[in-house]
């Protein structure tokens, strides 16, 4: 009976033209109460169709406003989530989705990532409520670990499905940065940091062709998605742990990687790009520390000649001054910043000089988007010897550079390291210059 009760409900809020929060109130309340009758029998595939039936009022063009902007603080809210959790858990466990089911969990998650793109400061306790879940992230956990292992056919729908709800989480914790370290999220962060050090990304990864055009699910899921949600976890407390556990594998695996795929940068597109850019992204994000630097000597080395190709692929550089995407934006900083950590330590910034790659990085530096230009130079202010900062050009641009960036930077200790970085470059540039004055006037 409440299949029908429900039904009767979504009926009625569709055929109004304009209905009050007071009748919402009623219609909703008669709505979870059966909603919730259904979720504690011992068949949930009722509960399902009823979920499918409330899905149907957001996709209504004459309903959605309403129903979303009523239902983000109500119950049925909580009881959409626990469908999702339902059927993550059926296909874990080996279970057959069904047609309705699969189509469920994708607007589902849809309707999530729609909701996070508008979260304002109000509504950041209500989304903490409904996503911190730990059977909600539970469910993810599993199904990340079930791609990892490789053990089971991945479905094209479900790693969609999990790719936006990573996605969501990501979003949540850009906007309430202190949740990054709640523990129900760490062991998701655990999942996805092992699916980035295993096997199926390698595999993954390895299996990418530079004349594909467009990027698989599966590799939008395990080289961009898992990828983002780690580096994004640049300040957590555990930090070093998840540094640490990733260099034991990700040198030897983008060593492999680059040697494959470096042969044939000048026919890299798109798709390759936006996956080499989180591989760069990761070996900045894993090369901090002066004993880890020199721990990894040799692979540095190596991985030190294939950023420099990337650097001075004229395919790459013909594309800067094309159009400058966010891919390519991704590829070339994260590239040069793993470059510039590395220069703090002596023995990495002699060798990164005696590679002479001056007219390369100045040659970035015009390239048309502002984290390059930052970034370059920010480089060049650690290799460039005082005859070269005689050579340099435009110095208002150069000033209006580094004063975007401590503007940008100066109010958000969440990337002090960033800011710290650049004053100590700085500094090292300043007294560069008056040397270099100095040496004018004598």
């Amino acid at each position: 009976m409440s299949i029908e009760l429900i039904s009767r409900s979504c009926f009625k809020i569709k055929q109004q033209d304009h209905i009050s929060n007071e009748e919402l109130t009623l219609l909703f309340g008669h709505i979870v109460q059966e909603l919730s009758k259904l979720k504690s029998g011992t068949s949930k595939d009722s509960f399902i169709r009823a979920i499918s039936e409330i899905i149907s009022l957001l996709e209504n063009k004459d309903t959605e406003k309403a129903c979303k902007s009523y239902m983000f603080n109500h119950k049925v809210f909580v009881l959409i989530r626990d469908a999702l959790v339902i059927l993550l858990n059926k296909w874990h466990t080996n279970e057959t989705l069904n047609e309705q089911e699969m189509v469920l969990l994708q607007k589902t998650s849809a309707i999530f990532w729609d909701m996070i793109q508008e979260i304002a400061d109000t509504d950041v306790v209500v989304f903490k409520t409904l996503l911190l879940n730990e059977s909600f992230i539970e469910s993810i956990k599993l199904c990340v670990d079930d791609i990892t292992a490789n053990d089971k056919q991945s479905d094209d729908d479900i790693l969609s499905v999990l790719d936006t709800m990573i996605w969501v989480l990501g979003k949540l914790i850009n906007k309430e940065k202190e949740v990054q370290d709640d523990p129900t999220l760490l062991t998701l962060l655990d999942s996805i940091m092992k699916c980035i050090c295993s096997a199926r990304y390698l595999d993954t990864f390895k299996q990418l062709c530079p004349e594909d055009s467009e990027v698989s699910v599966a590799v939008q899921f395990l080289l961009v998605t898992c990828p983002h949600y780690v580096i994004y976890y640049y300040d957590g407390e555990r930090l070093e742990e998840i540094e640490s556990l990733m260099r034991q594998t990700k040198f030897d695996h983008y060593l492999e990687v680059f040697g494959q795929f470096m042969q044939s940068i000048e026919k890299w597109n798109s798709s390759l790009i936006k996956a080499m850019s989180y591989s760069t992204g990761i070996l900045q994000y894993i090369s901090a520390g002066e004993v880890q630097r020199q721990k990894y000597l040799d692979l540095h080395l190596k991985l030190i000649d294939y950023t420099i190709i990337i650097l001075k692929s004229p395919n790459i550089n013909e594309l800067l001054k094309a159009h400058v995407t966010t891919d390519l934006s991704r590829l070339i900083y994260t590239a040069v910043c793993y470059l510039f950590g590395l220069s703090f330590d002596p023995t990495f910034l002699t060798i990164i000089k005696e590679k002479e790659l001056a007219q390369t990085f100045l040659t970035l530096t015009e390239a048309n988007d502002n984290m390059i230009q930052v970034d370059t130079y920010r480089l060049l202010s650690m290799i460039l010897n005082e005859n070269e900062i005689k050579t340099l050009a435009n110095p208002v641009k150069i000033t209006r550079v580094f004063r975007d960036l401590i503007q940008i930077y100066i109010d958000n200790m969440l990337r002090k390291m960033v800011l710290q970085n650049t004053l100590l470059s700085l500094k090292g540039r300043y007294f560069k210059m008056i040397a270099a004055e100095k040496s004018l006037n004598t």
